[in-house]
């Protein structure tokens, strides 16, 4: 494994653990009803996969500019 795809696990891994840990479950006392337990998890599952999308992204510019030359 080359450096620049380690650097990019890294901060795929750090963007992740930073969104798990800043985002809050809603308080359903609060909160309205429309917001419940599950769309906080679909919510969140799509902010992740969001992360490692655009960390793929780079990944893959990155690995065509290498394959190329």
């Amino acid at each position: 494994m080359k450096r620049g795809e380690l650097i990019i696990l890294w901060i795929g891994g750090i963007l992740s653990v930073a969104l798990l840990v800043l985002s809050q479950a809603p308080d359903p006392i609060t909160q309205e009803v429309s917001l419940t337990l599950g769309g906080y998890i679909v919510d969140l599952m799509m902010k992740l996969a969001a992360t490692w999308i655009i960390c793929g992204l780079v990944w893959l510019t990155l690995y065509r500019r290498d394959k190329g030359n």
